[in-house]
Formats: structure tokens, sequence, C-alpha cells
């Protein structure tokens, strides 16, 4: 393998790259299926901590017009999907004891800090 495809592999970050063949000098790449949201759908949500607990206020001011979600779970109806932003009506769910909490949040969440638990 020439010094410029492992500089050039060395930048790849999604792929997985642990399957090289040393004999056959090849790598064997399974394809990426990113999730992929779908409207009027429900969905079971965790939030990354710094979207429930901002440390700058970009995304709340400039999507949700200065409002951020109170809980790090939710249970949500995804309304629309724009680029890998997605708007989500939702009720706060309390994962421990797997009931609704009486608080509902509505507004835009990035995808890559989403992380779904069930589809529902």
């Amino acid at each position: 393998m020439t010094k410029t495809v492992k500089r050039e592999l060395a930048k790849v970050t999604i792929a997985d790259l642990s399957n090289f063949d040393e004999s056959e000098l090849t790598y064997k790449i399974p394809k990426y299926n990113k999730f992929k949201y779908e409207v009027n759908k429900c969905y079971l949500i965790q939030l990354d901590d710094f979207i429930v607990h901002p440390y700058d206020m970009t995304l709340a001011n400039n999507y949700n017009n200065g409002s951020v979600p109170n809980y790090n779970y939710y249970y949500v109806e995804v309304m629309r999907v724009v680029g890998k932003m997605i708007r989500v009506s939702g009720i706060a769910y309390d994962i421990n004891r797997n009931e609704n909490i009486n608080s509902i949040w509505e507004g835009w969440l990035p995808v890559d800090n989403i992380h779904v638990i069930e589809r529902r």
C-alpha cells in the first residue's frame, strides 16, 4: 500500500476500516446505513446533555425561539425533516419508571445529537 493511500484512508471517519486483508491488500468496507426519521412517526429518544444543558444558546435562539428541552428523554412525533434537523413535538419521558412526564416540548433538534431508543 502506498503512503498516499495510507494517508487518505487515515482521514476516513465513517466507515469501519478494521477489515483489512493483508494477503489481498484490500479493505472490506460494509455499507454505512444512517438512521432515517420519518414524518408522522413516533420515537422514544434520548437527547445529548448539551441540548438539555446548553453551554451556549445558539441552537435554542436560532431554531427554537430560546426554548430548551428540560429532560433528556422524550416520546416524540416527527413533524418535519430538513437536512440534519428534525422538528418534533413530544412529551417528556421517565425512562426509569417507563411513564410520561407532564411536560411538553416542541422544536428543532439536530439528528446527530439524538439517540433513538425505540420506534413506536
